[in-house]
């Protein structure tokens, strides 16, 4: 083998032992906490965004034209993705909060089997 290949080698290895060791930490966080500190960034500046965004989308918005029509377009994209994250979230959340009742059940379940 080259060197050339041996270093590329080595730093695909690398990489993938960093990336590795970042997936199982943020799932022992979610596992730990039940949540990362990234979702709930994501869920303030979703709700942000839908906030502003409505301060945007004034109610007398058919004279806009030109740049402003485009900025009331932007906005209520933005809005409306905004309010698909927060939905995904919430999607999100309901499967991690049925795994958790799953686990505990299977838990009692086992501990009931024991005793």
């Amino acid at each position: 083998m080259d060197p050339i290949t041996a270093i590329s080698l080595v730093s695909n290895v690398i990489s993938f032992i960093d990336f590795g060791t970042t997936v199982i930490r943020g799932a022992k966080r979610v596992q730990d906490a039940g949540a990362l500190e990234d979702n709930d960034t994501l869920d303030s500046v979703a709700r942000q965004m839908q906030t502003f965004t409505v301060k945007l989308l004034a109610p007398a918005q058919t004279n806009l034209t030109g740049t402003d029509l485009g900025l009331a377009e932007l906005a209520a994209k933005c809005r409306d993705v905004a309010g698909d994250l927060l939905e995904l979230q919430q999607a999100i959340w309901s499967v991690i909060k049925n795994m958790k009742y799953d686990e505990e059940k299977k838990s009692l379940k086992a501990l009931a089997a024991v005793n």
